[in-house]
């Protein structure tokens, strides 16, 4: 099978798609991925790459990746909206470098999602059938980080781009059974798979424990935040709980990550002698198998909001690979998930009240316990969401587009 796949991001930052690629090389199958250089986690160009000279052209794990320059994301709505047009136009012209005679066409559906338009000019093209996993409902969530309503002009385009994207799709996957309702009310009526995200096999590789995890407190619990610090993941919400802690001795946060909203948490948690709170940037994936190990349970929140409901955070199945209790503020499918596997305490978005009494009673509950709801959560996460299970059942969605 010749695979297409078109993606906003990509190797060598840190995504499931590279997963999904890699596996199907693996398997056999001729795979080539349409992207841009990597921007995303450096906030410009990542080393060993130039916007003159590429590489644009790379092979990676056996897939072939054909790469175009693209306009960083800057800061505010402004840099955003480059970023966004480059990767569009770009996108486009960059998708007739690739292969005419592919079996199938992957969009890799993150934020922006109307980027799967470059898939769609080659299906309109070729007659190339088109998949597209969905992973952020458009223009909720857009709308939902810049904050406009649904009546905004802004809103109402997008939408319309959307109808016309799903009106294109042979298939659409979803990583939250929510998203259903999503595309029912954009007027999609074609096949709905069920495709959840998994968890990066580095999550159990433990090799030694850097430096800075070394550092971390040991002394204490140790509830650990990590990746994008944005507005969506609402951590001022821990922070405020935070300062009415008592036993201040009990407890220690790191945040690990780096976003939008670091510098006014910093700020916060200055102005509140929130000694206890440490933020240590962003890190490497590689280390993330030694800071959970070392956590004592890990947080994971959405901000109040009309897609809290919808989203299942993918950092959420990652906390659950690591077998460590979960402590979430969430609702619809994600507290359904936790609350299913039995994996740790759950409240609902912006309820600060509610996150102090979980809190509260995962630092102090006896060891085995603790111990227990991390079982738990690995079984749960080994039943549902295991690579190899998600991944056996997208090559086998791919060989139906195809047929």
């Amino acid at each position: 099978m010749k695979l297409q796949i078109y993606s906003y991001v990509f190797y060598p930052e840190s995504f499931l798609i590279n997963d999904m690629a890699f596996e199907m090389t693996q398997r056999g199958h001729d795979v080539e991925v349409s992207t841009s250089l990597p921007t995303y986690e450096s906030k410009g160009l990542r080393s060993g790459y130039s916007f003159w000279r590429g590489p644009f052209r790379e092979t990676v794990r056996g897939a072939k990746i054909l790469r175009f320059p693209a306009i960083p994301r800057g800061k505010g709505l402004g840099g955003l909206a480059l970023n966004y047009a480059s990767n569009l136009l770009l996108g486009m012209l960059n998708a007739f470098r690739m292969d005419s005679t592919a079996d199938v066409s992957l969009c890799f559906g993150v934020s922006p999602v109307f980027l799967a338009t470059s898939a769609i000019l080659k299906k309109r093209i070729y007659g190339t059938p088109m998949v597209l996993w969905l992973q952020d409902p458009w223009p909720e969530t857009f709308a939902w980080v810049i904050g406009i309503s649904e009546n905004h002009w802004l809103y109402k385009f997008l939408g319309h781009w959307m109808k016309w994207i799903y009106s294109h799709c042979d298939m659409i996957w979803i990583q939250s059974n929510a998203y259903k309702k999503h595309l029912e009310r954009y007027g999609y009526a074609g096949p709905v798979h069920y495709v959840p995200n998994w968890a990066p096999a580095l999550i159990e590789d433990l090799n030694s424990e850097p430096l800075w995890v070394q550092d971390l407190p040991s002394d204490r619990f140790l509830l650990t935040f990590a990746g994008n610090v944005g507005k969506g993941q609402a951590l001022d919400q821990l922070l405020e709980a935070l300062v009415d802690w008592k036993e201040k001795e009990s407890l220690a946060v790191v945040i690990v990550g780096d976003g939008t909203e670091l510098n006014g948490l910093r700020d916060f948690a200055h102005a509140h002698r929130l000694s206890n709170v440490h933020f240590v940037g962003r890190k490497p994936l590689e280390d993330m198998a030694a800071l959970f190990q070392k956590s004592s349970a890990l947080y994971v929140s959405l901000s109040n909001g009309p897609l809290s409901s919808m989203t299942v955070p993918s950092k959420l199945q990652t906390y659950m690979l690591a077998g460590k209790p979960v402590l979430a503020q969430l609702d619809g499918e994600g507290a359904e998930i936790i609350n299913a596997a039995q994996c740790g305490r759950v409240g609902a978005p912006g309820d600060v009240s509610s996150l102090m009494k979980n809190l509260k009673e995962l630092v102090f509950l006896p060891k085995d316990q603790l111990k227990n709801l991390g079982k738990n959560a690995k079984m749960h996460y080994s039943q549902n969401f295991a690579g190899k299970v998600v991944l056996d059942r997208v090559e086998h969605l791919l060989k139906e587009v195809v047929k």
